[in-house]
């Protein structure tokens, strides 16, 4: 599989990069427009204080390869953010050296699994095309937009988190999803056995470059392989993408042998990289909500959990 190196000018008007995007987020955080990435963010509370940081928006921070970004860490520090952590689009980003000369944070945070239809036709492993075609022959795949499934979508992924005990970034609630359903990037796959919902997939597309999202299954959908037949549909779908971003495993790690990692390797050409950027505001304050916190890399340190 070949790891791509990239970088792509430009990342106007793509879906993460609104303030609707970002209100989305809300009550755990506010959006505000940074102009100078022609980008939001979100403005968080710090628990137990009166003071805020700043954070990008799940799952990725698409940036344009010209972005002013000292402008824009100065546009954050003016709202009274301490600090800044997000984490960029391995499509839509300045080059990682670019990123060093104003953050003083770079390291690389996830190997996203991509199918680049520049190298040809992906070769999908036997496994992969042994439980396609079963899924294809147990579920039947349809497409509709968010805001009209968004109901079906709420019920299958509050099973999911409550099963899974999903906890953090990805346990959206239906206040989440009714968000984004007023939103008309967003493109809802679902899997039905019988009329009856087992999966679904979302997903979103920016220029030549289609996103897998989120998933979920029912234990009837993972009997029946709901997952790959919904990959199947998407990525002919989005044929005539370039790219199709299927993103990295879950969580903060970088497991290459995660169950979600081999599912997605499966279907990829081509691996990106994408990186966690930061930079620390408002030093004085920085340091004083960090005193006593171990210097263990964890960013911003006053947010580190405790053991």
């Amino acid at each position: 599989m070949l790891t791509i190196r990239l970088r792509v000018p430009t990342a106007s008007h793509h879906p993460l990069t609104t303030t609707d995007y970002a209100a989305a987020f809300a009550p755990e955080s506010r959006p505000i427009a940074v102009t100078s990435w022609r980008a939001a963010v979100g403005i968080r509370a710090i628990p137990g204080t009166p003071h805020e940081d700043s954070a990008s928006c799940y799952p990725l921070m698409p940036l344009a390869g010209d972005a002013d970004l000292p402008g824009g860490l100065a546009e954050l520090a003016a709202a009274g953010a301490v600090s800044f952590v997000g984490v960029t689009d391995p499509h839509f980003s300045p080059s990682a050296d670019d990123l060093a000369r104003h953050f003083p944070i770079v390291r690389p945070f996830k190997t996203h699994f991509a199918i680049d239809r520049a190298l040809g036709p992906p070769a999908w492993d036997k496994h992969h095309r042994y439980e396609t075609r079963r899924a294809e022959r147990r579920c039947a795949v349809r497409r509709a937009p968010l805001a009209d499934v968004c109901d079906l979508w709420c019920t299958l992924y509050g099973e999911l988190v409550a099963r899974h005990q999903i906890t953090g970034p990805a346990a959206f609630g239906d206040r989440f999803f009714q968000s984004l359903s007023a939103q008309p990037h967003f493109q809802v796959f679902l899997a039905e056995i019988d009329g009856a919902l087992v999966g679904a997939s979302i997903w979103f597309r920016h220029a030549d470059v289609a996103y897998y999202f989120l998933n979920a299954s029912n234990p009837e959908g993972y009997a029946n392989g709901a997952a790959y037949a919904l990959m199947a549909a998407a990525c002919d779908h989005y044929a005539e993408c370039r790219w199709i971003n299927l993103g990295g495993v879950a969580g903060s790690g970088d497991n290459p042998n995660d169950g979600l990692a081999r599912f997605k390797r499966g279907f990829a050409n081509a691996t990106l990289q994408n990186h966690l950027i930061a930079a620390i505001l408002d030093p004085a304050l920085y340091a004083s909500l960090s005193a006593g916190r171990p210097d263990d890399g964890w960013f911003p340190a006053y947010r580190r959990p405790n053991p």
